[in-house]
């Protein structure tokens, strides 16, 4: 076992330590261990499972650990041994699962990790020890985290930035105070927090949960989905609420409708019946869908979002805004016309206008 050794002669809190000596984050807001001490097999076998560390595990093969980029950890602290030679890794886990891939064969057959590459003696002592930036306590990597993860280089998806808040609000800091320390609004902080909660409590209502492939589970919708006023009054979102979220937000009599909309956005839980929604910009009309009765009774009929659409105020809308910006397109080619009158390009772009505008006025009767 390699021993730990600081890389400077002051304390600069940077330590070259052995790979067997690295433990994966529990805690990891990417991970659907929610914070539940599970084995670190399981939490290596997630890594591997569900995040692509193709490339990382070949770049490394290939070039080594690149010192310029420590992993970033807190000394795990174990009663009656206070020199413990273990750390978590709370910065840079998939680096870290990488890492253990390549050096233990034990550890990559227990979880029928394939096409790892052998690594040569040289290689391998270019990944093991690695440097880790050592921190007293998880809380002062707090801010790093927010700062890299939320608004910085290296952004995580929406669920684990949710997670991510949870966390901090679990621990007791406030809405206010996380929006400053991750250089984030405070609106979106909550909504995040409120979608996060949303989530959890459409999971407890259902037989199986939503996120049971999590891979593929794109909590992004349903935090787009409740930025809609309609789609927040149909589930008993009020302002309250939506300012001030709190586990269970959704009350007693409004429940069935958070499981229809659950469904609209991502189909039943055990993939029997399919989903509404397929893209992000599906959420708007399912939006205008909500203000229309007549469109929502459609729907849950079992009529498409196309379709329901269609019975809604939506699709006007829709079709006036068109034919404005086409009107707006116009007005300001207008004003470039006289420069370039010899554009065979723009006669015949001209020509086509002119033939779809002949075209809409005769379908709307004008």
């Amino acid at each position: 076992m390699a021993p730990e050794t600081s890389t400077k002669k002051e304390d600069t809190e940077i330590k070259e330590i052995a790979v067997s000596n690295l433990l994966l984050d529990f805690e990891n807001p990417r991970l659907t261990s929610g914070g539940r001490k599970t084995s670190q097999l399981a939490l290596l076998e997630e890594l591997y499972r569900r995040y692509d560390l193709k490339d990382l595990i070949t770049s490394l093969s290939q070039h080594g650990y690149f010192s310029e980029e420590p992993l970033i950890g807190v000394r795990r602290m174990i009663k009656g041994a206070p020199s413990s030679q273990e750390y978590l890794i709370v910065e840079g886990n998939r680096r870290l699962a990488a890492l253990k891939l390549l050096l233990f064969k034990d550890e990559r057959n227990k979880i029928s990790a394939k096409n790892i590459p052998e690594v040569s003696a040289k290689i391998r002592a270019k990944l093991d020890p690695v440097p880790v930036k050592v921190y007293g306590t998880r809380e002062e990597i707090t801010p790093y985290l927010g700062i890299r993860h939320i608004t910085g280089v290296k952004p995580w998806d929406s669920q684990a930035k949710a997670n991510y808040i949870y966390k901090l609000v679990e621990s007791g800091i406030s809405v206010t105070k996380i929006s400053k320390m991750v250089a984030s609004r405070s609106d979106v902080v909550k909504r995040s927090l409120l979608t996060l909660y949303v989530l959890n409590q459409a999971n407890k209502e259902s037989d199986e949960s939503w996120e049971k492939e999590t891979a593929a589970f794109k909590f992004s919708l349903l935090y787009t989905a409740l930025g809609y006023a309609s789609i927040r009054k149909a589930v008993g979102l009020d302002f309250k609420i939506f300012n001030d979220p709190r586990p269970d937000p959704i009350p007693a009599g409004c429940i069935k409708e958070l499981i229809n909309l659950m469904m609209y956005i991502y189909g039943s839980p055990d993939s029997s019946k399919p989903a509404k929604i397929f893209e992000s910009r599906d959420l708007k009309k399912l939006a205008a869908i909500y203000e229309s009765s007549e469109a929502l009774d459609a729907l849950k009929a079992g009529a498409s979002i196309t379709h329901a659409f269609r019975k809604s105020a939506g699709e006007v809308n829709q079709l006036v805004d068109l034919i404005k910006e086409a009107s707006y397109g116009l007005d300001e080619a207008n004003g470039l016309a006289p420069h370039h009158k010899e554009s065979e390009e723009a006669k015949r772009w001209a020509i086509r206008c002119f033939e779809a505008s002949s075209q809409l006025k005769a379908t709307l009767g004008i």
